[in-house]
């Protein structure tokens, strides 16, 4: 073999493995967020008017880029039907930035009590990152254990979380 024959198979090595790398990193580069929820009960104090049933939804980035949430949004079976909402808010859509987080508390509506069917998040591209099923059925059994618990109520949790301002 010549000098030119290994020096080709050398560059074929090279730049196979190269191509290799670039699909092992690409793949390990997506994006990734992650919606943690909680029930929360307050109780009102003199230092923190906030009572009542609350969800907090943590938004996680857990990819090396800044993210943008576009919408937490769900889906219900009702009597009349499946159907769908969003969380309205003034801090949606809002963008992530790497390995941080971002919190929305939000009072708990009923439907988390009987007809929720499914909880997600939409980032700008489109992706939806569904809420664990798990989690979920948490939320529900939550909202059955304290339905209309607020004011000083003995079953009230009490949590003092950092509040941002609720509408």
């Amino acid at each position: 073999m010549k000098t030119t024959e290994y020096i080709a198979i050398y560059a074929a090595i090279i730049a196979t493995s190269t191509f290799i790398w670039n699909i092992v990193i690409w793949r390990l580069n997506k994006r990734k967020l992650k919606l943690e929820c909680r029930y929360v009960v307050m109780r009102g104090t003199n230092e923190s008017p906030y009572a009542g049933e609350f969800i907090e939804y943590k938004i996680l980035n857990l990819s090396d880029k800044p993210l943008r949430v576009d919408s937490i949004s769900g889906t219900i079976n009702t009597p009349e039907g499946k159907g769908f909402f969003s969380l309205a808010s003034t801090e949606i859509p809002q963008t992530i930035n790497s390995m941080d987080s971002y919190s929305i508390f939000r009072p708990a509506p009923d439907i988390f009590n009987k007809w929720l069917r499914s909880l997600y998040i939409v980032d700008s591209v489109g992706r939806t990152y569904k809420i664990k099923t798990y989690t979920l059925k948490q939320l529900k059994r939550k909202g059955e254990t304290y339905p209309c618990t607020y004011g000083d109520s003995e079953n009230a949790l009490a949590y003092n979380p950092p509040l941002q301002e609720i509408d």
